[in-house]
């Protein structure tokens, strides 16, 4: 097996998507969902997400994710299940969700009916199976707007180090 990051993944992912996203965004949380390790807007409005897995035991775990809420109607704590919410296709779920995971962490039948598969390789990335579309549920107009306002205030703040280290340099180079 090789050592591929999550970011090393994430990087993939963009070069392969950019030009058919409205925009793809690493490590981001849409209204009332899961952190996503890839999160996309399509052109047409529909959220995307893909999920890596570096290793199986990971993947294992993922199964047992709970989101947990207060209901305010029944005055109670709720929760479900990812893979519920996936599976019956929630509104606030991505309309298509993938694991993508280096070679040999996973096998095609490991992976549920509601997840398409991609797997990683030195030279490519091969999708084994393309995502099925889980709802017709455009993206929550919440998730949008914050979306939006993350990747400003990212692009700013990495603007900031990036300005931070050529003043660096240009002191180091005077000193």
């Amino acid at each position: 097996m090789n050592d591929y990051t999550e970011r090393y993944i994430q990087m993939r992912l963009y070069h392969r998507y950019f030009n058919s996203m409205k925009f793809i965004l690493p490590n981001y949380t849409p209204y009332k969902w899961w952190e996503c390790d890839m999160f996309g807007l399509t052109k047409a409005g529909y959220m995307r997400e893909w999920e890596i897995k570096r290793t199986r035991a990971d993947f294992v775990n993922d199964k047992n994710k709970k989101h947990r809420w207060f209901d305010w109607k029944k005055k109670e704590f709720c929760s479900e299940k990812k893979y519920q919410l996936l599976a019956n296709g929630s509104e606030y779920a991505p309309r298509q969700f993938w694991y993508v995971v280096p070679e040999g962490v996973l096998e095609v039948d490991d992976v549920p009916e509601f997840a398409g598969f991609m797997i990683v390789k030195e030279y490519s990335m091969i999708e084994i199976r393309k995502a099925p579309f889980l709802h017709k549920h455009k993206a929550h107009e919440r998730t949008v707007l914050n979306s939006q306002s993350v990747l400003y205030h990212r692009y700013w703040n990495e603007k900031i180090k990036f300005q931070k280290m050529e003043e660096d340099i240009k002191y180091m180079e005077l000193g």
